[in-house]
């Protein structure tokens, strides 16, 4: 077994390809310098086991030799061998399978030896689980000298059992063994999921059921959906042969069906309960209701008037068009339907992914940092009105969905270009401006004598030739060659640059006390807890704060991308509006695919809606310029940050 220290400086080396000393190594994994060198001798080992060679350069560092296939397969072997009881994740999928058990009665001393670990550790995850498992309506109990159990329905856990399994989707590599019979919807990474996560179930079984369904129903299930349901299956039928049987009504009888997916859902269990005598007809409800959830709509299957789902999609949109003013969302009944679906498929189970394509998430976060921002923030007050909470998979959709929406075409922009050539040499200026200037839509030659019938407001930027009236004016030669259509370019994107700017409110949320430049943190935790700290200290939240965003965090990643994080927290806790600032001394792993180095720790009560929508307009514009964030990791102290934000309009 691996213990963790070899396992985190070995994946350190793994992931550069140049050398790296053990002070940074250090730095990245958050372990004294000594510890790693005293360990670098397990390291070796390590990988000269795999067919690697790790060289020491005097005053330089380590560097790893090795082929990218081979890292791969070190990889692979460090996950299958790795001292897995030193992370949370794994202890928590181990205590939950135990706690979800019929008669389960460990103590806290037991799941200590079992997994190699002190009581104070099981104790702190325990606390943890406890307010994970409050969002699936289920209760830890804690009975001293009696055991620990966990209080709730059996279809709540089978959903708290699926929400865990899938977040340890993307650490799984996938091998290359999926059969030719595996339906096209199921992934290599899918396959890998299932045969690791659920061993005791046939793959090929479990794709034959859905199909199945798609038969029966006349229907086709998309590839997310299709896997769920498959995952779903595989749940009930390992529940039900220990005995674990849905007995106890739940939100599913909220859930609209039809007879025929009754019926398919019926003859499902029927076939997957084949050797037991009893099983009770909610189970039959509760697998017809995943059908119509997992249907390619949702419109309809609530009990709860569709109007109210509408009604709350179509005020998160309105909300993020006050924000984006300098963009139209084109407001459709499908964008609405589409959202109102997904929420009301939220709702109505907790464990329901729009979609596990973890790359789509990094994609949109690499190309749209701002727009996934804002709705990451903004969607705390639909979050709260419907109790669930969006993961960063949804998130990510939920941006997409938002973008697609955005009214196409580039920006273009309407000029003026002031002048005192002939009639014939300013046709032809315009007309050579029209084929070397992007972005233009309409030129307009002014001479002297009609200057007076322009008016200026309907235009974006001025150019001139001549000595010309217009104060901002861009001066430009006569002879409009490559250095002034390069110059009239660059001007033109800086004023389209220039229009994501709004307006500049009242509200004063940068101070000088909450900003921390060149800090060293271990995980986001530590950064967390610090930005927490500083917005208390200087009076701006109270103590219970820290415990929301940490408890936000913990469910929805608040990365962005571009080495940027937005932890927040809105009204709950919040004496006054404020921002924490904290630049990094060295990149963390916020989530598996997030590296950050600048955190925005945002409490928020403003006290209008005008007021948030200046401010995440602003913000959202700031955040999006990566030039800005560049100067802002580069700031050698709190002062100079605060001059950036100040030269951005934010203070």
């Amino acid at each position: 077994m691996i213990d963790a220290l070899t396992e985190k400086c070995v994946r350190a080396l793994i992931d550069e390809d140049r050398p790296i000393t053990a002070k940074e190594i250090a730095n990245e994994i958050g372990m004294s310098v000594s510890s790693v060198k005293h360990n670098m001798g397990y390291v070796r080992q390590l990988i000269d086991e795999n067919g690697g060679q790790l060289e020491t350069l005097p005053g330089r560092g380590f560097k790893l030799h090795l082929d990218d296939d081979g890292r791969e397969e070190l990889i692979q072997m460090i996950n299958e061998n790795r001292d897995k009881s030193y992370y949370f994740s794994y202890r928590k999928s181990y205590i939950l399978n135990i706690l979800f058990e019929n008669n389960s009665n460990y103590t806290i001393q037991i799941f200590a030896d079992d997994l190699n670990v002190g009581k104070n550790i099981i104790n702190r995850d325990l606390d943890r689980i406890e307010q994970w498992l409050d969002y699936f309506d289920l209760k830890l109990n804690r009975t001293r000298n009696r055991g620990i159990t966990v209080e709730g329905g059996e279809f709540q856990k089978r959903q708290a059992l699926i929400y865990d399994n899938a977040m340890r989707l993307n650490d799984l590599i996938p091998g290359n063994d999926k059969p030719e019979i595996i339906d096209y919807r199921i992934s290599q990474r899918m396959y890998t999921y299932f045969r690791t996560l659920y061993p005791q179930c046939d793959v090929v079984e479990l794709q034959d059921h859905v199909l199945l369904i798609e038969e029966r129903l006349n229907m086709i299930f998309d590839d997310t959906s299709f896997t769920q349901l498959m995952e779903y299956i595989a749940v009930t039928k390992m529940r039900i042969h220990k005995n674990c049987i849905v007995v106890e009504p739940n939100i599913m009888y909220k859930c609209k069906i039809t007879m025929d997916q009754y019926n398919v859902a019926r003859d499902i269990i029927d076939r997957i309960a084949h050797d037991m005598h009893f099983f009770s007809l909610l189970e039959v409800r509760c697998l017809a209701a995943q059908i119509a959830i997992y249907s390619s709509r949702a419109s309809g299957i609530s009990m709860i008037h569709e109007a109210y789902y509408n009604d709350i999609a179509e005020s998160f949109i309105e909300l993020l068009q006050r924000i984006i003013q300098n963009k139209k969302i084109l407001i459709s009944e499908s964008l609405i339907e589409d959202l109102s679906s997904l929420f009301m498929k939220k709702k109505l189970q907790r464990s329901y992914q729009v979609t596990n394509d973890s790359y789509l998430n990094f994609d949109i976060k690499s190309s749209m940092p701002g727009l996934y921002g804002i709705v990451l923030t903004n969607l705390q007050p639909v979050e709260n009105r419907l109790r669930i909470t969006m993961t960063e998979n949804d998130v990510a959709y939920i941006t997409m969905m938002i973008s697609n929406a955005i009214e196409g075409g580039k920006a273009e922009l309407k000029i003026i270009v002031y002048n005192s050539f002939d009639r014939n040499t300013r046709t032809y200026i315009k007309n050579k401006l029209y084929h070397s200037l992007d972005n233009v839509k309409k030129i307009e030659m002014v001479r002297e004598d009609n200057f007076q019938n322009v008016n200026l407001s309907n235009y974006d930027l001025v150019f001139t030739t001549t000595p010309c009236p217009v104060e901002n004016a861009i001066k430009v030669s006569r002879r409009l060659d490559r250095f002034d259509i390069k110059k009239m370019n660059d001007a033109i994107l800086l004023r389209i640059k220039e229009s994501q700017k709004i307006k500049i409110n009242n509200t004063q949320i940068f101070f000088l006390e909450n900003i921390k430049t060149g800090y060293s943190a271990k995980n986001k935790e530590d950064v967390i807890r610090k930005g927490c700290k500083l917005l208390e200290e200087t009076g701006f939240v109270q103590p219970g704060f820290e415990q929301k965003v940490l408890d936000h965090e913990h469910v929805t990643p608040t990365s962005i991308g571009g080495g940027v994080a937005i932890p927040h927290g809105f009204r709950e806790n919040v004496k006054q509006s404020a921002v924490a600032v904290i630049t990094l001394k060295h990149v963390i792993d916020w989530s598996k695919n997030d590296k950050v180095q600048v955190v925005f720790l945002i409490a928020a009560d403003f006290k209008n809606n005008q007021e948030i929508q200046d401010f995440f307009s602003k913000f959202y514009a700031f955040i999006d310029d990566k030039n800005s964030i560049q100067e802002v990791i580069d700031a050698r102290s709190p002062t100079h940050i605060l001059e950036i934000l100040h030269r951005k309009n934010l203070y």
